[in-house]
């Protein structure tokens, strides 16, 4: 009894889920399948959406140095700014000027650079002689002085010799502002061994018997010993020789020269060339020479000239034998 009563409960549980499931099977809509994969989706959704909010796991070591404050500074740390490329010159477009700029360019002298002056030109220099040159006979007259001599202008302290002439300058040196510091005219004397002790021959004569004495005491001079010469177009070379008596004082029988190496200076011209000034060697003789040519027939003039800056003890001078020679 007990079995076929639990094998009718059995059949009526059977016969009631057959009932359910046919309008199931008859139903539109997805299946028990369906169900099952949205239900998956729905829970995979909900675990992306649960991650996302959740905050990212970040490593201890990096969770340290996010929350340890910055170690302090005395100025703002630097931005670093990185620039814009540059271009490069070919690539730089070369900007127009507008009409306004250009008219501000052009009236406003400071925004235009002055040329640039040429160089001046420098003159030729003398011409340059062989190591052992020829020379002519020489062409100055009385050059040695022996030919008499006269006084210029009546002036017996300008006793010149023969064929020769003076020139000289008088008013402010320019070398100094006292009242002494102007040039005055000068004294010359021709003299011949008779009115020179026997010692002094040497020093001051250098051909024959005569010299020419150009001197002031305790007074400046500038001057200039001159003749004129017609010569033929050549090369020439002009020598001129002098013994420089220039001192500044005199003591205990002796001369003591300038402590100014320009003091006394002599030059040698010949027209509008010449040597120019030249500092003397002092209580010395002294020889210098000055070449120069012409293209042309002409009549110069030629001489020496010396020049005492100071109104010192002695400003003094002995020439002798002049030289003007032609290069063969």
């Amino acid at each position: 009894m007990q079995y076929l009563t639990r094998s009718r409960t059995i059949a009526v549980i059977v016969l009631f889920a057959c009932l359910m499931l046919v309008p199931a099977c008859r139903s539109d809509g997805p299946g028990p399948e369906a169900e099952v994969t949205e239900i998956a989706e729905s829970e995979a959704e909900q675990a992306t959406t649960a991650e996302s909010a959740a905050p990212t796991e970040v490593p201890a070591t990096s969770t340290m140095v996010a929350t340890q404050p910055p170690p302090a500074t005395s100025t703002p740390r630097p931005t670093v700014t990185r620039p814009p490329p540059t271009p490069t010159p070919d690539e730089s477009p070369t900007p127009e000027a507008s009409p306004t700029e250009t008219a501000t360019a052009t009236a406003s002298p400071t925004n235009t650079r002055p040329p640039v002056p040429a160089a001046p030109t420098k003159p030729p220099g003398p011409p340059t002689l062989p190591p052992n040159p020829t020379l002519g006979q020489n062409l100055l007259p009385n050059s040695s002085f022996e030919e008499g001599h006269y006084n210029q202008n009546g002036i017996a302290e300008l006793q010149l010799p023969n064929g020769w002439r003076l020139d000289y300058q008088e008013g402010p040196t320019g070398f100094g502002g006292q009242v002494w510091d102007v040039f005055v005219r000068p004294e010359t004397r021709v003299l011949s061994t008779s009115f020179l002790p026997p010692a002094e021959h040497a020093l001051y004569i250098f051909d024959g018997s005569h010299t020419v004495k150009i001197f002031k005491g305790t007074g400046a001079v500038s001057t200039r010993l001159m003749t004129d010469v017609t010569l033929q177009p050549g090369t020439y070379v002009l020598e001129g020789s002098f013994f420089s008596d220039v001192f500044e004082s005199f003591s205990n029988g002796q001369k003591n020269p300038p402590s100014d190496p320009s003091a006394g200076e002599a030059q040698l011209f010949a027209g509008v060339t010449g040597t120019g000034w030249v500092p003397n060697s002092y209580l010395n003789r002294n020889t210098l020479k000055h070449t120069f040519t012409i293209n042309s027939p002409q009549t110069i003039t030629v001489g020496i000239g010396f020049r005492g800056r100071y109104a010192i003890a002695n400003n003094g001078w002995f020439v002798d034998n002049l030289l003007l020679r032609q290069l063969q």
